[in-house]
């Protein structure tokens, strides 16, 4: 049985396959473009055969027209979860996959001078396919800084070496994920965290890689931590505007771009690099 994305019946056929045939191949035919679910049942037991497969149909890449301002990326983190000797064969199929899907940015997770060997492969293998990287940072900087070192120099020189580490593999570096959230209170005041953020960037400008930097995307749009944040001028030290949203999607994005004009002279990219897929509308 093979349904489409919206789960609506596009073959159903029995097939007869003799006892003991350890493969079998499906002759599938042709399908429009989209994305479909493979089942298998025993009709003697009545029960499926393991989950559903799944399969896409695309236009092949080389008939396509520009697709360089795509705004469609995808977020993963198996440059972070996992051995790349081990996952090498499905990290490879992941990023042909993209390709494939017309996404030219994957947002990935990484640790900058406490990166291993691994994640330098994952980069390269992205560039390799003209895939770019967004990184986020896995690693808590701002928590365990010595007590002897100031968080200008701090921020300024860890930033620095990340972007220095990775070289032309990252496209974007984003400075500590959701620092907004309560669980990072560690990183302190919106305050500490916009000084902080403003050496980053400087950090990550003068390593000379060509690195767009993006502040912190906020989990929440609204409340006090954020408009201090956009208060201290975050604004001026980024190329990019980055925000999630994993519920209200329509009322964050109106209070993002409503931030953008308060606090901003130039019109930046806005970037939503968090959201689960049901949360986007057609508008």
């Amino acid at each position: 049985n093979i349904t489409d994305f919206w789960n609506r019946n596009v073959l159903n056929e029995i097939i007869t396959v003799k006892k003991g045939v350890e493969s079998y191949t499906l002759s599938l035919g042709t399908f429009p473009i989209g994305w479909y679910r493979i089942r298998l049942k025993d009709l003697q037991s009545d029960s499926e055969l393991g989950d559903y497969l799944a399969f896409s149909v695309v236009v092949s890449y080389s008939k396509r027209g520009n697709i360089s301002d795509s705004s469609i990326a995808a977020d993963s983190d198996i440059a972070w979860n996992g051995n790349i000797s081990k996952l090498k064969n499905y990290k490879k199929d992941y990023h042909d996959m993209a390709k494939l899907c017309g996404i030219k940015w994957l947002r990935t997770r990484t640790a900058g001078k406490y990166s291993s060997q691994s994640n330098m492969d994952y980069g390269y293998m992205m560039k390799e396919r003209g895939l770019n990287q967004l990184a986020l940072t896995a690693v808590s900087t701002m928590g365990d800084q010595s007590a002897t070192q100031d968080l200008f120099t701090y921020g300024y020189d860890l930033w620095k070496q990340h972007a220095q580490w990775y070289g032309d593999t990252l496209g974007a570096l984003e400075v500590v994920n959701e620092a907004d959230l309560s669980s990072n209170a560690s990183l302190g005041s919106a305050e500490r965290y916009a000084a902080y953020y403003k050496a980053a960037a400087i950090g990550i400008s003068d390593a000379e890689n060509k690195i767009y930097q993006t502040m912190t995307p906020t989990a929440s749009s609204g409340g006090i931590w954020n408009d201090l944040l956009y208060r201290n001028d975050v604004l001026k030290y980024t190329d990019i505007q980055n925000y999630h949203a994993h519920e209200g999607v329509a009322l964050r994005t109106k209070q993002i771009k409503e931030k953008q004009i308060a606090y901003s002279d130039s019109k930046m990219p806005i970037w939503l690099t968090e959201a689960g897929y049901t949360q986007i509308t057609k508008e």
